[in-house]
C-alpha cells in the first residue's frame, strides 16, 4: 500500500512537470503576446511545476531584464539554468524555495526538475531565436 502510494506521488509529480511543458509550448505559440508578456507568464507558470509549489518562486534574467514572481528572493535552496540564444548566454532561469525542505536528488529538487528547467530555459532561448528572425 505504502508502494502504491508512492508510485501515485511520482506520477502526480510527473504530471506536474507535463503539464509546465505544454503551458510554456502555448504560450510560446501566442502570436499576438509580447516577449515581455511572455516572459512574466512564464515565470508565473514555473512553481506549479516543481515539487513544493506553495513555497517556490521563480525568476528570469534575460538581456539585463529581470521577470519574476512577487514573492521571489535569492535563497539557500535554488537551482539554475542559463538561456542561450545563437551560442551567447544572454539569460538565466532560476527556480527556488523559501525554505528547507527534504533532500532529493540536487539539494531539495528532484532529477525531473533539473530536467525540466533545464528544458525550459532551452526553450525560451528557442523562442527568443524565433522573434527575432521574425522582426
Amino acid at each position: 500500500r505504502a508502494d502504491a502510494s508512492g508510485v501515485i506521488a511520482r506520477l502526480r509529480e510527473r504530471v506536474k512537470e507535463l503539464s509546465t511543458l505544454y503551458r510554456e509550448s502555448y504560450l510560446a505559440d501566442q502570436t499576438r503576446s509580447t516577449p515581455e508578456d511572455y516572459f512574466y507568464e512564464i515565470v508565473a507558470l514555473l512553481p506549479p511545476g516543481w515539487q513544493y509549489p506553495e513555497d517556490c518562486c521563480a525568476r528570469l534574467l534575460v538581456n539585463g531584464q529581470t521577470y519574476a514572481t512577487p514573492n521571489f528572493v535569492e535563497s539557500a535552496w535554488q537551482q539554475s539554468c542559463t538561456v542561450v540564444v545563437q551560442g551567447r548566454e544572454i539569460g538565466m532561469v532560476t527556480v527556488a524555495y523559501l525554505s528547507a525542505h527534504p533532500p532529493a536528488d540536487e539539494g531539495p529538487f528532484l532529477a525531473e526538475e533539473r530536467s525540466l528547467i533545464n528544458e525550459i530555459a532551452k526553450r525560451i532561448g528557442q523562442f527568443i531565436e524565433r522573434r527575432q528572425t521574425e522582426t
